[in-house]
């Protein structure tokens, strides 16, 4: 990704974090690397509504209000 994309990508989510809408304990590198899953998508497959499932997650992981884990807990299964 150019630091272009990346730049965007941090001030969009600064603003974001600005308007309260973001969660604050985040950083512009946690979104690229999320992102990053939807260039693993099956092209040969269902790319659609896999790509909507990932930013789905990815959207719903960013909002405000979202829980945030311990850093270096693991959820439990």
């Amino acid at each position: 990704m150019t630091s272009a994309a990346v730049n965007t990508i941090g001030a969009l989510f600064a603003a974001g974090v600005a308007a309260g809408t973001l969660r604050s304990d985040m950083e512009t590198a946690d979104v690229v690397r999320a992102m990053g899953g939807l260039l693993r998508l099956d092209a040969d497959g269902d790319w659609k509504g896999q790509a909507d499932r990932q930013i789905r997650l990815l959207m719903d992981g960013l909002q405000t209000g979202a829980p945030a884990r311990a850093e270096g807990h693991e959820p439990e299964l």
